[in-house]
C-alpha cells in the first residue's frame, strides 16, 4: 500500500490482482448476479480512497468492510426498496427468494457441496460473513469486527451461533456420502472455498 501511494502502479496493479479473487468470492457466496460489476466496485473504491487511508491500515479489512456495505447497499435496492435490512437477522435466502437450485451452476456432481453452499446463504447475513472471513480468508476476530463494525465479543456470539446453526441444518451424518468434505463443521466450510472463487481462480 505504501508503494502505491508512493506513485509504483505495479504495486497497485498486485494488490488488485491479489485481493479479487477474495473480493469475488465474498459476493459470490450470495448473490446470483453482479458478482463481478460489484467486485470491481470495491476494487474501484479502494483505489479512489487510498489516498486517505491512514499508512497504518489494514487493507484487507477495509475492502472487505467496503464489500459489506456494497452488499447490503445492493440487497436494500434490489429486495428492499431502499428500506433497512436487519442483516444480523435476516438471511440472504430469506430477503432474496433464492431457490433452493442455487448454485447448480456452480456444483453439478456434488449434492453435499450444495448443499452446504445453501445453508450458509440461510444464516443472518452477519453471520454468513463472519463464517466466511473466518474460515475462507483465515481473519482474526479482531480484523473480523473491524471489517462489521461490531465488537470482537459480538463476532465470537455469531460465529459460535453460525457454527450451531449449520450443524443443525446439516445433521451429524451431513458429510458422510462425500468424506473429501472433512469432519466437523470447520472441515466442511472450508472445503467449499474454491467453489466460490472466480472461474479462473
Amino acid at each position: 500500500m505504501l508503494a502505491w501511494r508512493a506513485g509504483d502502479t505495479r504495486a497497485g496493479n498486485e494488490l488488485v490482482r491479489r485481493f479479487f479473487p477474495s473480493i469475488y468470492r465474498f459476493f459470490r457466496s450470495k448473490l446470483e448476479a453482479e458478482v463481478e460489476d460489484l467486485t470491481q466496485q470495491v476494487l474501484l473504491a479502494l483505489v479512489e480512497r487510498s489516498p486517505h487511508m491512514a499508512s497504518d491500515s489494514n487493507v484487507r479489512a477495509y475492502l472487505f468492510g467496503i464489500a459489506r456495505r456494497k452488499l447490503l447497499a445492493h440487497l436494500r435496492q434490489r429486495y428492499a426498496q431502499n428500506q433497512h435490512i436487519a442483516s444480523d437477522v435476516i438471511s440472504v435466502q430469506g430477503i432474496a427468494g433464492e431457490s433452493q437450485e442455487s448454485f447448480s451452476e456452480l456444483v453439478h456432481a456434488h449434492r453435499a457441496q450444495r448443499q452446504l453452499l445453501l445453508a450458509l446463504r440461510r444464516l443472518p447475513i452477519e453471520h454468513q460473513i463472519v463464517v466466511e472471513l473466518h474460515y475462507w480468508e483465515g481473519m482474526r476476530i479482531a480484523e473480523i469486527a473491524e471489517v462489521v463494525e461490531a465488537a470482537p465479543g459480538t463476532v465470537k456470539s455469531r460465529l459460535a451461533r453460525a457454527r450451531a446453526k449449520l450443524q443443525e441444518q446439516l445433521g451429524e451424518g451431513f458429510a458422510a456420502a462425500d468424506p473429501s468434505l472433512g469432519e466437523g463443521i470447520d472441515d466442511w466450510v472450508s472445503s467449499i472455498r474454491a467453489l466460490a472463487g472466480p472461474p479462473s481462480a
